[in-house]
């Protein structure tokens, strides 16, 4: 093998993607021997890395006005690793937050995704969240202002799209 070659001895790339994309999303506990709560009936907010980071801020935000406290890091693959430090505290490429008074959620992503990965992390993430009894999610993300047509911008729409999880979820996506 040279430097270059980035798989593991013996496997090949289609066997590898085959494995990402079935596993499913795995959530470490915060502290050491914990569970994660349960997320029946709750809302989960997804912050997405997207233009101007303005779902991770508005995230941010949610977390530090309702005082929510770490419960679990996403450890996928197909989330780059990241590692900072805020006012003496570690914070890694993906965390979840809980509210329990509120019976909320957020998933905090601080990385990108792998591109050709995001499918893949999408489907885990829509598993793993159905699994869980998740009554709702809300993706907080943004949308280039050039996208918008002159009539939008004139009224003032504020653009949103809703799809369901589960099964039917990917064919309301592809309508949108």
């Amino acid at each position: 093998r040279t430097s270059t070659d980035l798989r593991p001895h013996g496997q090949d790339f289609g066997e590898q993607e085959q494995r990402n994309q079935s596993r499913m999303a795995k959530f470490v506990p915060a502290s050491r021997g914990g569970a994660l709560p349960s997320m029946e009936g709750a809302t989960l907010i997804i912050a997405d890395v997207s233009l101007g980071n303005v779902g991770q801020l508005a995230a941010d935000l949610i977390v530090t006005t309702l005082g929510m406290e770490v419960v679990a890091y996403l450890d996928d693959a197909a989330v780059l690793p990241v590692a900072g430090n805020e006012e003496g505290v570690m914070h890694v490429s993906a965390e979840l937050y809980h509210a329990p008074a509120h019976k909320l959620f957020v998933l905090q992503q601080r990385s990108a995704c792998i591109s050709s990965q995001a499918d893949a992390l999408s489907a885990r993430l829509i598993t793993w969240a159905t699994a869980s009894s998740v009554k709702s999610v809300l993706l907080l993300s943004s949308l280039a202002a050039d996208l918008r047509t002159d009539a939008r911008l004139a009224r003032g729409v504020l653009l949103s799209v809703a799809f369901p999880l589960g099964p039917h979820g990917g064919a309301a996506r592809e309508r949108v």
